[in-house]
């Protein structure tokens, strides 16, 4: 089963804490993309918070060879505003987040220009959800939800949504249905959004569509194996 994470890029700012979970935000160099990706590394391993703590400045270049996506459900607070009477209210909401988990490090001195980043994924697994297909002046799309255990057999899964373009998107389209097996090799984007939530002020009752801000993780591939392709291609 794969599973498997390699990631290198510039730490953006000092690591802090979010509960007992350390996060790293680091800026990554895609010269194949020519663009600096933002992408924030958590980890809970101890060994890998005291070393962390010790080593990691602003300014370094953080590189880790061993690290998994997970998918982690939180708690969420929404803070929604009046525009009227500015009364603020706090929703809670259970959500879903694809995260970058890693367990050891290691830190690169560097001076000059930013160097090359980072940015590699590898998953194999089960398609658990309907494609979204989408064909627009001439460019193709696809999007859908992997099951990605950690072992044969295994009950847990961690569940990233995956997204395709171009010819990649089409052959999925033909080839990919629910429980289909698929390798997939790629990269996180990780983009800050802003959701549209429905609003009724308790107060004074204007109703209204507030924008929240959320941050998504998707999985875009550069390389896409149909591993069931062969079993298709038989009936």
């Amino acid at each position: 089963m794969s599973n498997i994470a390699f990631i290198g890029g510039v730490v953006e700012t000092p690591a802090y804490f979010d509960n007992d979970i350390l996060n790293i935000d680091l800026l990554i160099l895609r010269k194949d993309l020519n663009k600096v990706e933002r992408l924030t590394v958590i980890t809970n391993n101890n060994e890998a918070i005291a070393k962390a703590v010790r080593e990691i400045n602003e300014g370094d270049y953080f590189l880790t060879t061993n690290a998994h996506i997970m998918t982690k459900t939180y708690l969420r607070t929404k803070e929604l505003e009046c525009s009227e009477c500015y009364n603020t209210e706090y929703k809670k909401v259970k959500s879903e987040r694809t995260e970058v988990i890693f367990n050891d490090f290691s830190i690169l001195k560097f001076e000059g220009d930013m160097p090359e980043g980072i940015n590699k994924v590898f998953l194999e697994g089960n398609v658990c959800s309907d494609l979204n297909y989408r064909d627009k002046d001439g460019k193709s799309y696809c999007k859908y939800k992997l099951a990605v255990n950690q072992k044969v057999f295994d009950t847990k899964a961690e569940y990233p949504y995956i997204v395709t373009f171009g010819k990649d998107a089409e052959l999925s389209k033909t080839y990919l249905k629910k429980n289909s097996r698929v390798f997939i090799e790629g990269s996180i984007q990780q983009r800050d959004i802003r959701q549209s939530e429905p609003f009724r002020c308790d107060a004074c009752g204007v109703e209204a569509v507030k924008k929240i801000p959320n941050i998504v993780r998707e999985i875009i591939t550069s390389n896409v194996l149909f591993l069931d392709k062969d079993k298709s291609d038989d009936k």
